[in-house]
């Protein structure tokens, strides 16, 4: 439904819908692709890339990362309003995800940002 793209600083480079009218996709899926790029970007490395679904179960009760996901918040503020424009783009997308959707984006072996989908 939605598709976002950050660059490595963590700013919304880009982002669409999977239709011509952002106004016919669930709102609420333009946030987690935004926190999903955010998120893989956020914890990945040149050597150590960590999807959000790679992240997932140390973010569970009794692992490592527990309650990681309380820690940075969805900012609104970086949502496009319903007919798509606006949207935050140029801001640092913010919030954590941890479930399947995002990847750490590469060119020739470093990290340059994210890509989230939902």
């Amino acid at each position: 439904m939605w598709a976002a793209v950050v660059n490595r600083s963590g700013e919304i480079c880009a982002y669409t819908t999977s239709t011509s009218d952002p106004t016919q996709v669930w709102p609420g899926s333009q946030a987690i692709a935004k926190a999903k790029a955010y998120t893989a970007n956020a914890f990945s490395l040149d050597t150590l890339p960590l999807s959000t679904a790679r992240l997932y179960t140390f973010t569970q009760p009794g692992h490592s990362l527990w309650s990681l996901g309380q820690s940075n918040l969805f900012d609104p503020s970086a949502l496009a309003p319903p007919g798509g424009q606006g949207g935050g783009k140029n801001r640092i997308a913010v919030g954590l995800i941890f479930f399947g959707g995002g990847v750490p984006l590469y060119r020739n072996g470093k990290i340059i940002g994210g890509l989230g989908v939902s």
